[in-house]
């Protein structure tokens, strides 16, 4: 489809190659992939291209917007996962430390009654 033989297809590519692709830094948002992308849509522009090439080109790096904030989203999930899993354990350890002073308030009662 492009005269200047660069892979359009999306799915030949990793997460991991997307980004470099694009140049982002490890750690990235949404803003810097739109902004990345808006910023090679311009270039792309300036080659003054066929519109067929430019759709494709533009088409493409969509994709990898749409790609890299799925990925985003991956990430932000297995964080929230993983808080989650935190948050259960610790109010498990606060449900049985309660358990255990309830108990010991009970025995101390127990006792002044004896």
């Amino acid at each position: 489809m492009s005269n200047l033989l660069f892979d359009l297809n999306i799915y030949n590519y990793s997460i991991n190659e997307l980004k470099i692709l694009i140049k982002l830094k490890e750690n990235y948002n949404y803003e810097d992939i739109k902004k990345h992308i808006s910023s090679i849509k311009d270039n792309i522009l300036k080659l003054k291209l066929n519109k067929n090439e430019n759709r494709a080109y533009f088409l493409f790096l969509d994709n990898i917007t749409f790609f890299l904030k799925n990925d985003l989203e991956e990430q932000k999930n297995k964080i929230l996962e993983k808080k989650i899993l935190l948050l259960k354990n610790n109010q498990e350890l606060l449900k049985n430390e309660i358990d255990i002073l309830k108990k010991r308030k009970k025995i101390k009662k127990n006792r002044k009654i004896d």
